[in-house]
C-alpha cells in the first residue's frame, strides 16, 4: 500500500532531483583535474603548458610542473591550493597563481619510492581533488641513440645495448627509466659517475622536449664502465653501462639514413644521418663526417644534414670521413651541417654562423606550432640500405 506519506516523500524527492539538475543545466559540472607538464611524443616541438594527464609512477630524482584544471571557467582558482600527503615521498613547492587567469600550478619533485595523495583546496580548505601518485625506483635505464630518433625509426632501432664510440669523439643517448615491464615517467632524475679517462654528463632538454640525454665522451681507446643513478633523497645505482672506446681505424664502412621524402611537403625540414660501422656490422658512435652537396664541401662538421625539402630542387648529398663515403640523392631547397650531439643550451650547428642557424632553426621549429599532424609527419620514417666505400647508398626514397 502506497500512503500519503510516501507520497509527498516520492514528491520532495523529486522535486530536489529536478533542482539538482536545473542547476546542473544552468550552473554546469564542475570538475577538477591534475596534470602535469611531461610530453610523450618525442616530436622535437613545443608542448606549450600542460598535458593532458599525470604521469604516474614518477621516477625517484625527477621534477615535473603540476596544474589545476577546473571545468567551469567561470570559477577562479585564486585562493586554492596544492599540497603532498607524503613531502618526504612527492615535494610541493612553487605553488603559483597566473595573474591573468588565476589557475594555479605548483613544482613536483619526486624524492623516494612510495605513494603521495596530491590534494587540492579551494580558499575555504575544502578538498575538491584528491588523486594518489607513485613514486619507484628504476631497475633498468633503456638508451635510445638520439641520431635515430631524429630520423624517426623506432625504438627497437634506436636502443643501445652497449656504447661504442670513437675514442675523442662524442655520443649523445636518450634515456628511459623502466622498473621491470612498467615505463616510469619524469625527467632531471639521471646521474653519471664515469672513469677518468671518460667524461660523462646529462644535459636535460632539446628543442623544447625536457628528457635526459646522456653524453658520452671517452678521451682514450679502451674498456669502461659508466654507471648510471637516479636522484632524489638518497641518489641510487640503477645500472653499469660498458663503453667501448675504438680507434678511428675500427671504422670500416659508412651509411646515410634519412626521412622519407616521399611523406615530405615542400617547405619541410628534414634530416640526413651519417652511421659508421666496424667489420662486425657494429655501429660506432661519435664520428663527424664532412658533407658535400653535388660535390661543393658544406660548412662545420658533424653526423646530421638537415635541408629543405623541396621536390623540383634534386642534388646528391654525400658524407665523407676517413677516405670512405657514401651518397644518397634528396631534394632540397638548401641546409646545413648538425650533430647529433648539439643538445641543451648549447645547440649550435657544427661551425655554421650561429645567427644564420637560428633564422633557419625559426623557420623550421615556428610552422611546427601549428598542428601534431604537420609534427608527426617530420618524423615519417623510412628504409635504409647499407653502404660501404664508395657505393651509393640510398636511405632518402625520392617523391614520385
Amino acid at each position: 500500500m502506497v500512503t500519503s506519506g510516501t507520497r509527498l516523500a516520492t514528491l520532495e524527492g523529486m522535486g530536489k532531483l529536478a533542482a539538482c539538475t536545473f542547476a546542473l543545466l544552468v550552473s554546469g559540472c564542475n570538475t577538477v583535474t591534475l596534470v602535469d607538464d611531461i610530453d610523450l611524443e618525442l616530436d622535437f616541438s613545443p608542448l606549450v603548458g600542460p598535458s593532458d594527464d599525470l604521469h604516474s609512477p614518477y621516477v625517484q630524482g625527477s621534477s615535473t610542473t603540476l596544474f589545476v584544471h577546473n571545468t567551469d571557467s567561470r570559477q577562479k582558482q585564486t585562493g586554492w591550493t596544492l599540497e603532498s600527503s607524503a613531502p618526504s615521498v612527492f615535494f610541493i613547492s612553487n605553488v603559483a597563481h597566473d595573474s591573468d587567469s588565476g589557475r594555479l600550478s605548483a613544482s613536483g619533485q619526486a624524492l623516494a619510492a612510495g605513494t603521495a595523495d596530491l590534494i587540492v583546496r579551494n580558499e575555504g580548505g575544502d578538498i575538491l581533488r584528491r588523486q594518489p601518485i607513485d613514486v619507484k625506483v628504476p631497475d633498468r635505464v633503456e638508451l635510445l641513440a638520439h641520431g635515430q630518433l631524429l630520423i624517426g625509426r623506432s625504438d627497437h632501432d634506436a636502443d643501445v645495448t652497449e656504447a661504442r664510440i670513437q675514442a675523442g669523439g662524442t655520443a649523445t643517448y636518450l634515456a628511459r627509466y623502466w622498473l621491470g615491464p612498467q615505463q616510469l615517467y619524469g625527467n632531471g632524475a639521471l646521474s653519471v659517475m664515469a672513469p677518468p679517462d671518460v667524461d660523462g654528463h646529462v644535459e636535460p632538454t632539446f628543442l623544447f622536449e625536457n628528457r635526459d640525454w646522456l653524453q658520452l665522451t671517452p678521451a682514450d681507446v679502451g674498456t669502461f664502465t659508466v654507471d648510471l643513478l637516479v636522484g632524489g633523497t638518497t641518489p641510487t645505482h640503477v645500472a653499469g653501462l660498458t663503453l667501448q672506446a675504438v680507434p678511428a681505424s675500427d671504422v670500416t664502412s659508412i651509411r646515410i639514413l634519412g626521412m622519407d621524402e616521399s611523406h615530405a611537403s615542400k617547405g619541410q625540414w628534414l634530416v640526413a644521418l651519417a652511421q659508421a660501422s666496424d667489420a662486425q656490422s657494429r655501429t660506432v658512435f661519435g664520428v663527424e663526417y664532412e658533407w658535400q652537396i653535388d660535390g661543393t664541401t658544406q660548412l662545420g662538421l658533424g653526423d646530421l644534414y638537415r635541408y629543405k625539402f623541396d621536390p623540383k630542387l634534386p642534388v646528391m648529398l654525400s658524407a665523407h670521413v676517413g677516405g670512405m663515403f657514401a651518397e644518397t640523392p634528396i631534394h632540397s631547397g638548401g641546409g646545413f651541417v648538425d650533430s647529433t650531439n648539439n643538445v641543451g643550451c648549447s645547440y649550435t650547428p657544427g661551425a655554421a654562423p650561429t645567427a644564420g642557424w637560428l633564422l633557419l632553426l625559426l623557420f623550421w621549429i615556428y610552422p611546427l606550432r601549428m598542428s601534431r599532424y604537420i609534427r608527426q609527419l617530420l618524423l615519417a620514417g623510412s628504409s635504409a640500405i647499407t653502404d660501404s666505400h664508395s657505393t651509393r647508398a640510398s636511405s632518402l626514397r625520392p617523391r614520385e
